[in-house]
């Protein structure tokens, strides 16, 4: 990527970031906190918590699936903007946090617990819509993107789209603990130590407070944190284990991955790359040449007509056959 691209990148996600935090989006009306309960591999109790929107009009036997990203939750930016671009449109929409974020929970997510939202959207209170879409922005995409491959996909999940999603972890991981990405990797870690201390705080702790708040890398908080809850050998073992790039040949459904050429936090070409080791036909990309990480432009088409913006495009290409 040239300086040029690098600088359009940043500025896309930087100036788009900043100016939901000066003008944050409004909350989609009808929205009201949900949540369930899933089961942990050892058998506990997690709580996931969530804001359902429920629209009657349009699309009244649809849901659709919002997973946020690494360090995000339901009330990131992005997630309100999705929510209530669903809501203009006439789709209902259950945007979550994942395990630990949002809740008082005794335990943290990772990016490959596809677990959660199998065990989630077969809760009662969603079992009244006959379709279910799921949106994935970052790791929430990497999400998104494992769940297609697994046996275990509730039949009612139609369509899946992943935006700005990481597809080999090891690679990405690299890129984020580069000194071209400290920004970002920060902001990240920031979040993720704050949820550890959280769990610390009601004695459910993985790691010593102390370490884990003097981390600088992700990998070093994975080490510490993730492999350590979830029998992981290594950083490494977490990142080759639970990454999608190995089981794309194994996508179900019909799959949109949508990436921004300029992204800061997941290079393009790594991804491309990845994505091209796969010729299965239920996958279709999308690469924009403007925005930056899980910020895009409202201006942009994925060719799909209907409304310009990632997640209207999105909901056309929901509705193609």
């Amino acid at each position: 990527m040239n300086l040029s691209s690098q600088l359009q990148g940043h500025l896309w996600t930087i100036g788009l970031a900043g100016k939901n935090i000066l003008f944050p989006p409004h909350i989609p009306e009808a929205s009201f906190r949900w949540s369930a309960h899933v089961k942990s591999a050892e058998g506990e109790p997690v709580l996931i918590t969530g804001e359902l929107t429920e629209v009657d009009f349009a699309r009244p036997d649809t849901l659709v699936l919002l997973v946020h990203g690494l360090g995000g939750s339901a009330h990131s930016a992005y997630m309100l903007d999705a929510a209530r671009q669903c809501t203009r449109l006439g789709w209902s929409s259950l945007r979550i946090s994942l395990r630990g974020v949002d809740s008082p929970s005794n335990d943290i997510y990772h990016a490959g617990l596809t677990a959660d939202l199998h065990q989630l959207l077969l809760h009662p209170s969603l079992k009244k819509w006959r379709r279910i879409f799921v949106v994935g922005f970052s790791l929430g995409g990497h999400l998104a993107m494992k769940m297609s491959t697994e046996s275990e996909l509730d039949p009612r999940v139609q369509k899946i789209a992943a935006v700005c999603a990481p597809i080999d972890l090891v690679n990405v991981i690299h890129h984020i603990d580069s000194p071209d990405a400290w920004f970002y990797r920060e902001y990240v870690l920031s979040s993720l130590k704050r949820h550890h201390h959280e769990l610390v705080r009601r004695g459910h702790g993985i790691a010593p407070d102390y370490k884990v708040r003097r981390v600088h890398k992700l990998r070093d908080f994975d080490a510490f944190v993730i492999a350590t809850r979830y029998g992981f050998a290594s950083p490494e073992d977490y990142y080759q284990s639970q990454s999608v790039a190995s089981r794309l040949d194994d996508i179900a459904v019909p799959l949109l991955y949508v990436g921004a050429e300029s992204d800061p936090m997941i290079p393009s070409d790594n991804c491309k790359a990845a994505l091209a080791c796969t010729s299965v036909d239920t996958l279709e990309v999308r690469w924009l040449d403007r925005g930056g990480h899980v910020f895009i432009p409202d201006d942009v088409s994925l060719g799909f007509g209907g409304d310009s913006g990632v997640i209207p495009q999105i909901l056309e290409w929901f509705e193609l056959d």
